[in-house]
């Protein structure tokens, strides 16, 4: 995989605005799977084609009031599986040599904070697909490549820290929470149809399809949190989940809705020198339990 020297996006496929930093960019990757189709037969007979394209890109970023337009674009408009509730992203990256420009969705999501740090993130894309049954993609399923390099965007405002980030369990903060993470997983698929190809892009991807939306949120508090869950009550037992980050006139909210508690306490044994940290784990159900990011 090729180390990514700049990343930078912006909405839209037909008629998109100015690009934008994602958040202070501290890692990820893109690369070019091809799969394979292979063939072995009696009498040293065999043949090796190439099946589907497969793009993958990533990003690792420390949350800054830019990353909020782009993290808000994980969550789809509506509780279905229609691809068309997300927002196509466009995305320019490179290193000293190429410059790639590529459309995708944003596949995973994933958010921490704990104390005595920086928020953090990381996204996963899934390639936009040229796809008739859904509207405004681009034109190609082909990403483009040119000469490099491109430039890194600089970040508007400063970095998100623990110390701007208040968490909330079902309306109060009296367990002390101390980390918490967030993550989304929109399901996304594509496949390729018997259907009349395009010489250059045979093998891209025709279908892209959507699957459930799928939230978890882990975390520790100081304090035990609803005694429920190691009972181990006959219901699943509910969990209202708020982060609230707030960096000068910036702010960044998480919202659950309706979120409902897998373990917990998740008790580690250890000395009377050491720290005992109460750790869950909640999960909404899936397509019915929105996430909200504003």
């Amino acid at each position: 995989m090729a180390e990514i020297q700049a990343f930078n996006w912006r909405v839209g496929a037909l008629a998109p605005g100015s690009y934008t930093a994602p958040g202070i960019l501290t890692g990820g990757d893109y690369d070019t799977e091809n799969e394979e189709l292979e063939s072995v037969g009696i009498g040293a007979q065999g043949a090796l084609r190439g099946g589907l394209i497969m793009l993958q890109r990533s990003i690792q970023i420390d949350l800054t009031p830019d990353s909020k337009t782009l993290i808000q674009k994980a969550v789809r408009a509506a509780q279905t599986s229609i691809v068309a509730d997300m927002s196509v992203i466009q995305m320019q990256f490179g290193d000293n040599l190429k410059l790639i420009t590529d459309f995708g969705y944003i596949n995973q999501l994933h958010v921490e904070v704990e104390e005595r740090n920086i928020l953090k993130g990381s996204i996963a894309f899934r390639q936009a697909v040229k796809d008739s049954f859904v509207a405004g993609v681009p034109a190609s399923s082909k990403h483009t490549i040119g000469a490099g390099p491109t430039t890194q965007i600089a970040i508007t405002g400063d970095a998100f820290t623990f110390e701007d980030a208040v968490m909330t369990l079902d309306g109060g903060n009296a367990m002390h929470p101390l980390s918490l993470a967030i993550d989304l997983d929109n399901h996304f698929e594509v496949k390729s149809s018997l259907v009349t190809r395009t010489s250059g892009e045979k093998r891209y991807p025709t279908i892209i399809r959507m699957g459930p939306e799928e939230v978890t949120w882990e975390f520790g508090v100081q304090e035990r949190y609803k005694d429920e869950v190691e009972s181990g009550a006959d219901a699943l037992v509910a969990a209202a989940i708020v982060l609230t980050c707030t960096n000068g006139a910036n702010t960044i909210v998480c919202t659950s809705s309706n979120a409902k508690l897998l373990s917990g306490p998740g008790v580690p044994f250890t000395t009377a020198a050491g720290e005992i940290i109460y750790k869950y784990r909640a999960k909404g159900v899936p397509n019915k339990t929105k996430i909200a990011i504003t």
